[in-house]
């Protein structure tokens, strides 16, 4: 990884001493020169890398087979239940199937005795003597009827306990989902339960290739007058350009990507909840989410809409790209064919291509129905955007590069040294056209 203070140097070096170093402890050989601290707090990636798997051995923390025990044992007594509901299920519905196919049979059989004996000369000898008792006695029809009202009584009773009893377990069981989500949201608040995943993220350093695995997103409106981007502690800010004014809205995640609708009514970001959320400027100015959408397996780190704005792309870390119209709030196409987390994506300016990027160093151009048209080779690409010619592609590169590519011939027509681009825009269009 280069050092963000001296981007031609690679960071080679932790600090280790007791302060808020101004280098964020990230040292490459002339940030050493600069550190005044003494060499004894300063030590080698390789080191520190030995020192923290000692840490993580010591506490014995990645030692999960109780945990898997225990998480195999929750899947079995799941899948149990959902058998054993649905067995119920079945039992119980034929029971009342049976029980109104017994009575309607019943009843439809008087009716037959009554209406099929017109003819009384042609009759059975049998039909004559119910006929006959039915007459007589008088009581037959009405003694049925009052039994019929007393059988569909007791069904309807037992619907209303069925319903009753069914509430009370539902409520049992919401209570405890809301403990398991109180749970998650300790787990999610508790530093010291993320030790682990921070000690595995730290030995990620030695990895010269190792890429910048968050950033903070951003978006403009069209009009140029809002800019929103995600914040820390899952924060998603709203800032006027005009007056400065930032409107702070609490996530329910961290979020990963931000972009506004064509119109600039929608504003839709993605977390690393696996969501997207679409929010609407009449909702209390974006405050209040309209709906969701889930789809993803991992988090979601780049959405695009297109420019008549009906479709939403999505990338995600798990390897795939979602289109969505927006209207339904249905998936339209699963786009799958990287082999890594998907950066970034963007629609050409007449909205017939999709352009994504990827981990596994590649770029692809999809047709709006989900097939791939095209496939790029590149070092590691951070973001792509269309210029509004539709045919030139800028990327911005991890090699502190950006590039331009013709979308047509698959070639790279210009490449100029900058800092690590995490993201290019289109309001970088006249500084690109100076480059062809």
């Amino acid at each position: 990884m280069n050092c963000p203070f001296h981007v031609l140097h690679q960071v080679s070096m932790i600090c280790l001493a007791p302060h808020k170093c101004q280098y964020q402890r990230k040292l490459c050989k002339l940030c050493r020169c600069e550190h005044q601290v003494n060499n004894n707090y300063i030590v080698s990636i390789e080191k520190f890398q030995e020192m923290v798997n000692i840490k993580l051995q010591e506490s014995q923390i990645d030692q999960t087979s109780d945990l898997k025990k225990q998480r195999m044992a929750f899947k079995l007594m799941l899948s149990q239940t959902q058998n054993m509901f649905k067995k119920i299920r079945e039992v119980f519905q034929e029971s009342i199937k049976l029980a109104y196919d017994k009575i309607e049979k019943k009843n439809q059989s008087y009716i037959n005795l009554l209406n099929q004996n017109t003819n009384l000369a042609k009759s059975s000898n049998a039909e004559i003597e119910k006929l006959v008792s039915i007459v007589v006695e008088g009581k037959i029809l009405l003694d049925w009827k009052d039994k019929k009202i007393s059988y569909q009584k007791m069904l309807e009773k037992t619907k209303d306990w069925w319903e009753q009893e069914i509430k009370l377990l539902i409520q049992k069981i919401n209570e405890g989902i809301k403990q398991i989500y109180q749970l998650n949201q300790t787990l999610q608040s508790n530093e010291d339960v993320n030790i682990k995943s921070k000690i595995l993220q730290t030995n990620q350093l030695s990895k010269q290739n190792d890429h910048v695995s968050y950033f903070y997103p951003a978006s403009f409106s069209l009009d140029g007058t809002t800019l929103a981007y995600g914040g820390d502690n899952k924060t998603l800010i709203l800032l006027d350009v005009k007056t400065k004014q930032q409107t702070i809205i609490q996530e329910e995640s961290n979020v990963r990507s931000i972009c506004f609708s064509p119109n600039g009514t929608t504003l839709v970001s993605g977390c690393d909840d696996k969501c997207i959320r679409f929010r609407n400027r009449s909702e209390i100015q974006f405050r209040k989410p309209l709906f969701y959408l889930w789809g993803h397996q991992s988090s979601v780190i780049s959405v695009c809409f297109s420019p008549d704005g009906n479709t939403l792309a999505s990338g995600s870390e798990d390897k795939s790209i979602c289109l969505w119209d927006v209207q339904t709030q249905q998936q339209k196409a699963k786009l799958n064919g990287h082999q890594n987390s998907v950066r970034s994506v963007c629609f050409s300016p007449d909205g017939t291509i999709l352009a994504s990027c990827s981990d596994d160093k590649s770029i692809r151009l999809w047709s709006i129905t989900g097939q791939q048209k095209a496939r790029l080779e590149c070092n590691s690409v951070l973001s792509v955007c269309f210029l509004s010619d539709g045919i030139t592609l800028a990327t911005g590169n991890e090699d502190c590069s950006y590039s331009l590519w013709n979308v047509k011939t698959g070639q790279q027509k210009a490449k100029l040294d900058s800092g690590t681009i995490l993201s290019i825009f289109y309001i970088f269009q006249q500084k690109i056209n100076k480059l062809q």
